[in-house]
């Protein structure tokens, strides 16, 4: 090929990676835009007077509710989240019950709400934290106090609850973990089912963003690629990179 056309190749290969990389953005807005929309409706959710009935433990979700005013809703989603309303189960990482409540975090919700107090001499043991109406009340309080710290945004106590307040102060937001998003994801799609409305459906434009996104991210690689091999002939031929 003739070194002028080589060199229309290599513009014509710049303008393709610019315009592709426009396009990326805009799908990565798209995400976010739609992420966001779901999230700031289901934020307006989280103190709706409304009870949650038919569930496991309803009667106990609803006077946490009342008590911590956080939505019943959120509470029975958190524990479908959790631990899929299973009183015994223990996580790998050593959280206990409905609400997956650590040991550690429990001593400290406990020594503000008194919640086992009168229960039993010493410190708790599995047998309160496996306790349904204990565990829903100390997880409850958790997560209030969580709300209560990020002012008013239940995304992020979500995101605290599941990885940790550290880890949400260390990026400032919800942390990059396809766990922590999964997690929010589950929660709020629940949320909305035990409130019987059906959630905004912004999901598909999101599922449709990130397979934009997907595209044209490969499409770049192979752009960026013919470009680096283009400019290493021209490089080549010119022995540099004063090309003319």
């Amino acid at each position: 090929m003739a070194a002028s056309g080589m060199l229309r190749r290599w513009f014509c290969l710049i303008g393709m990676l610019i315009v592709e990389g426009v396009i990326f953005g805009l799908a990565f807005y798209g995400i976010h835009f739609c992420r966001s929309a779901v999230w700031r409706d289901f934020n307006a959710a989280v103190k709706e007077p409304v009870t949650v009935n038919a569930l496991p433990y309803s009667t106990l979700i609803n006077a946490a509710a009342g008590e911590f005013k956080i939505s019943p809703a959120v509470i029975a989603a958190v524990i479908q989240a959790e631990s899929s309303f299973e009183p015994k189960a223990v996580s790998p990482a050593g959280a206990y019950g409905l609400m997956q409540v650590t040991p550690g975090t429990w001593r400290e919700v406990n020594e503000q709400i008194k919640a086992c107090s009168g229960r039993h001499a010493g410190s708790c043991d599995s047998r309160c934290y496996t306790d349904p109406a204990l565990n829903i009340r100390i997880g409850t309080a958790y997560l209030a106090q969580l709300y209560t710290r990020y002012h008013g945004n239940m995304v992020l106590a979500l995101a605290a609850y599941n990885a940790g307040p550290q880890t949400v102060a260390v990026y400032g937001g919800v942390p990059p973990y396809g766990e922590t998003a999964a997690y929010i994801e589950r929660v709020i799609s629940a949320s909305y089912r035990f409130r019987h409305k059906r959630q905004p459906d912004y999901e598909r434009w999101t599922a449709r963003w990130q397979a934009a996104g997907g595209l044209v991210a490969g499409g770049m690689l192979i752009t960026a690629g013919m470009l680096f091999f283009t400019g290493r002939v021209l490089y080549r031929r010119y022995r540099g990179w004063l090309w003319k």
